[in-house]
């Protein structure tokens, strides 16, 4: 008993990656694992009556197909499997009416058929269904006749009638259970999938961020800069006597002016500006479509609010900043830097607390 548990649950542990495939596997061996025993019970009850030999060996050869029904889903050619599958039960339903002209229940087996198959077929090939039901009808049409046909006892047709009803429900009931866990692995699948997302983007932002300030590092400039229209500009800002906040009053002192100016830029700055931090107190900032005297003008402007702002630093210190602006031009990000960087130490040059514009 321990081995034919074991076996039933391999047969339904098809695990491919592939949902839809995985609930047309695991159906079509849940339906050859009922039909085989089904079919061997079936012989056995037919086999006394009239044609009941030639019925039974029906039952019998269709063992051999569903047989290797089962080995071809278990070496995952599932629709092989499936394809074998219809063609063994439209023989069993049609085979004995050729064979003794006795329509007896097969009729029924028409629809208990179509039951289990439209849960096994891929979707695109429904239509499959539409023949294999139509043809086994006009078989079961043409190859019998009322004098054949036998008038077996009541118990019997109860009995298949009473294996049918297992074999629907069976069905039914496994398919829509597969049908829910394909749906919840679906959805587990969704999840992963988005949180996945979610994990590589907070990893993007944690790689093209300054963790001090939250702005854009040197990293996101490099990726950024080849998407900037070229009627842009570019300015480089830099913190006039840093080192001296840092030497006297200690790194955590310039942190928090680096985080102070950095929200000042911020509030100035326009939506769709780039903004980045260098890295020590150079800061960068990028306005597409537009010249350099626009975003010079802003630095003025940005100027002013940084002199109005009471910063949290020693008394002692001014908080002023010297910038220079160029356009960019057709130019590259090494020949932009460069040269940005030549207006920001001019401006350093001219006595700092200044802007050059180089247009």
């Amino acid at each position: 008993m321990q081995v034919v548990r074991s076996w039933l649950r391999a047969l339904v542990s098809v695990d491919s990656g592939d949902p839809e495939y995985d609930r047309r596997a695991r159906t079509l061996n849940a339906i050859v694992a009922v039909t085989i025993p089904m079919a061997v019970i079936g012989a056995l009850v037919v086999l006394p009556y009239p044609n009941g030999p030639q019925s039974a060996a029906v039952l019998i050869a269709a063992l051999v197909p569903l047989a290797a029904v089962i080995w071809l889903s278990s070496h995952d050619r599932s629709d092989a499997a499936v394809a074998l599958f219809a063609v063994a039960l439209w023989l069993v339903v049609v085979g004995q009416p050729v064979l003794t002209g006795d329509l007896s229940t097969n009729m029924m087996l028409v629809p208990l058929g179509a039951v289990m198959l439209i849960y096994v077929i891929p979707r695109h090939r429904l239509r499959w269904l539409v023949a294999w039901s139509a043809t086994a009808l006009v078989v079961l049409q043409v190859g019998t006749n009322d004098a054949d046909t036998v008038l077996q006892p009541r118990f019997v047709w109860n009995l298949n009638a009473a294996l049918a009803t297992v074999v629907t429900i069976a069905v039914l009931a496994f398919a829509a259970s597969q049908l829910a866990e394909s749906v919840r692995k679906e959805k587990t699948l969704t999840h992963e999938l988005t949180a996945r997302d979610a994990m590589v983007r907070r990893l993007e932002e944690t790689a093209n961020t300054d963790p001090l300030t939250g702005l854009l590092n040197r990293r996101s400039l490099d990726h950024s800069f080849s998407r900037v229209p070229p009627r842009s500009a570019v300015a480089l800002l830099d913190l006039d006597r840093f080192k001296t906040v840092n030497d006297r009053y200690s790194h955590a002192a310039g942190d928090r002016l680096l985080v102070e100016f950095a929200t000042v830029m911020a509030d100035a700055a326009r939506p769709d500006d780039l903004l980045f931090r260098l890295g020590g107190d150079e800061f960068l900032v990028i306005r597409e479509h537009a010249g350099a005297d626009e975003l010079g003008a802003w630095l003025h402007g940005l100027r002013a609010q940084v002199r109005r702002r009471g910063f949290d630093v020693p008394k002692d210190v001014t908080v002023t900043f010297s910038g220079g602006v160029v356009a960019v031009g057709d130019l590259a990000l090494e020949v932009a830097l460069d040269r940005v960087d030549r207006a920001m130490y001019a401006a350093k040059e001219a006595g700092r607390d200044s802007i050059v514009v180089i247009d």
